[in-house]
């Protein structure tokens, strides 16, 4: 668990990280920049959702992860940064669980690993923010699609039906 100094913006937890994190090889993430600026389909935040949906994480750890993005990783070291929204998921106990799962997912990791967290504003989308826009458009294609329905308007019209709820299937 990285500890480094911490200061309030805005009421939320932050840590005193600078302005630029980079990501793999030479992509830079700027601190805050917020998630409306980074692409929904960005190749480096994939990477880190694969990698999260592959860790078999659960709990606090895994809430962790998925609402944290990764900026860089230096070998063995992961840095990320959790929205400050998700501030109080921040331990020692959920980040040794993601260093454990790490340990366990890379082939052959160079030295120990080691995950090292700051909060603040993420500016790519993070696992969570996925799955929820996943959900979100999943929901709006299932409803377009009986609005859009020939066979389906029909009943409603011949019976003077409504539909109350449309949910996906998953």
């Amino acid at each position: 668990f990285d500890h480094r100094r911490r200061t309030t913006l805005g009421g939320a937890a932050a840590v005193d990280a600078g302005s630029d994190r980079t990501f793999g090889a030479g992509g830079t993430v700027p601190a805050g920049a917020g998630v409306a600026a980074a692409a929904a389909d960005d190749p480096a935040a994939a990477v880190w959702h694969d990698m999260v949906s592959s860790l078999g994480l659960s709990g606090v750890a895994r809430m962790l992860a998925e609402h944290s993005e990764l900026l860089r990783r230096d070998g063995g070291t992961f840095h990320l940064r959790l929205d400050a929204a998700h501030d109080t998921l921040l331990s020692d106990g959920p980040v040794a669980s993601i260093e454990r799962a790490l340990t366990e997912r890379l082939p052959e990791p160079e030295g120990p690993v080691k995950v090292h967290v700051e909060v603040g504003a993420v500016s790519r989308e993070t696992p969570a923010q996925r799955f929820a826009r996943l959900r979100a458009e999943r929901q709006q294609a299932a409803e377009e699609t009986l609005a859009t329905d020939s066979t389906v308007r029909s009943l409603l019209s011949e019976f003077g039906g409504r539909i109350d709820g449309v949910s996906p299937i998953e």
